[in-house]
């Protein structure tokens, strides 16, 4: 069995092709995720050495953030399929007008988010905990971050449109550079370096803006300087119905998919965040270590996105079905490897937080649920959003949520905090069963194979 295991895995990694394709988009998407997430966790760590408090209540004000990325999230995502299937097809005049469609909606979203922060920063975190200390704390913190949401979902159409253009190297350099701007303006801003006075959440909030203002500058910068594809100013506002129809078609459904998950990924933390301040803690540096590891999961669903897009526009169906086995398969082999990864990383993130002893009770037992999580999500990513959305299979991906998460999940969340009173340790594990349970419906759907189809159509501008 051993052999024909090992055997197995050789014949995965023997096509060098496929490999060449998704390792020249894998690996740069996945350290473009590792360090944003790597942002986060430098904000929570040094804001843990401010107090407990501090980095609990910006973790729940980072809610706030989360949700305009699910709207990102699917903004980019339908921009993506279409784009990258049309690339397969040699349509770059198509991808150009995909470009604009998506700018036009990320303005709007970016100044509804900065209004909704702005003004209502109190109202918003009332909705995370009913702790004081902490609304008073994340409401500052919202109150100045807001002007980040100004920028970033402008930035992030920019940035996922050079990789689909095979720009991903790029995108990674300007990450990096963004991110370690960042950390240095942490350091001053929070702890009152160079004569700067201590902000605390406050100059975390402030470090953030600045960072996603210059990510845009750079990225627009790079953009016009390269050479690079980037939306005519002419036909940003011109409104193409075929193409508009086809965009909303595949891109509503990871709209819906995106928001069902997004709201009930924030009813965990409202669970958690009144359970009380050890609790919320715990969650907080397990959802860094989280969001560190399946950096991995992302990369690889992004990139499979991108390669199955460009062979299924091609008319490259037969291929495309192959490709989409070796990436489920891959998306196994990402999961275990995540799952070790928690336990590699999870002691070392716990050395260096400010917690009490009551929120490193909860971390360990966490560290185990949390990777069996990681498991599910890799497969999850890789298959639904990556392989099944390339095709423009689009709709399973909210089925799948609402029967697992909503229909089941929530429910034993909500009934084991406030009415069975359990322990939040089975709070957390309940939560984490949500990517679990949806393995054996997404590979019933997967075997359907309704996903390897080609979408593009030469009928849009007639």
């Amino acid at each position: 069995m051993v052999v024909i295991k090992l055997q197995s895995i050789r014949e995965l990694f023997s096509d060098t092709e496929f490999n060449s394709k998704v390792k020249r988009l894998m690996i740069p998407i996945t350290l473009q995720s590792f360090i944003l997430n790597a942002v986060s966790l430098g904000d929570t760590v040094m804001l843990g050495f401010v107090s407990q408090d501090s980095f609990a209540s910006v973790s729940l004000a980072a809610n706030v953030s989360f949700i305009m990325n699910m709207f990102v999230w699917p903004l980019t995502g339908g921009a993506t399929l279409l784009a990258s299937q049309y690339l397969g097809k040699g349509d770059h005049h198509t991808v150009q007008r995909v470009f604009c469609t998506i700018l036009r909606y990320a303005v709007l979203l970016s100044l509804i988010f900065f209004t909704l922060s702005l003004a209502f920063p109190y109202q918003l975190m009332s909705a995370f905990t009913n702790d004081w200390d902490m609304i008073s704390i994340g409401a500052g913190y919202l109150r100045i971050c807001s002007f980040s949401y100004l920028f970033t979902a402008i930035s992030q159409c920019f940035l996922s449109m050079l990789k689909v253009n095979d720009r991903a190297k790029a995108c990674t350099v300007i990450t990096t550079s963004v991110v370690v701007l960042d950390l240095i303006l942490n350091a001053i801003f929070i702890y009152g370096l160079l004569g700067c006075p201590p902000m605390g959440a406050d100059g975390a909030a402030l470090t953030t803006s600045i960072s996603k203002f210059l990510e845009l500058a750079a990225v627009i910068v790079y953009t016009l300087c390269s050479g690079a594809m980037r939306p005519r100013l002419r036909e940003l506002f011109r409104i193409l119905p075929k193409l508009e129809r086809e965009y909303w078609r595949y891109s509503l459904p990871i709209f819906i998919n995106a928001g069902a998950w997004c709201v009930g990924s924030t009813v965990y933390s409202a669970v958690i965040g009144h359970l009380g301040s050890d609790p919320t803690a715990a969650y907080t540096v397990i959802n860094v270590i989280k969001n560190l590891v399946v950096s991995l999961s992302t990369g690889m669903a992004s990139a499979s996105g991108i390669v199955m897009g460009r062979v299924l526009g091609d008319g490259q169906l037969e291929k495309g079905r192959v490709y989409g086995a070796r990436l489920a398969k891959l998306s196994i082999l990402c999961g275990f490897v995540c799952a070790v990864l928690t336990f590699i990383i999870g002691p070392l993130v716990l050395v260096i937080f400010k917690t009490t002893q009551g929120a490193r009770d909860y971390l360990r037992p966490m560290l185990v649920f949390c990777s069996l999580n990681c498991i599910g999500r890799c497969v999850n990513d890789t298959v639904i959003t990556g392989v099944f959305n390339s095709g423009g299979d689009t709709a399973f991906d909210g089925q799948s949520i609402i029967a697992t998460m909503w229909g089941i999940i929530i429910p034993l969340t909500l009934c084991a905090a406030f009415w069975w009173k359990l322990s939040p340790l089975w709070v957390y594990f309940i939560m984490s069963m949500d990517e679990l349970i949806k393995l054996p419906w997404v590979y019933q759907h997967y075997k359907k194979y309704a996903w390897v189809r080609n979408i593009t159509r030469d009928d849009l501008y007639t």
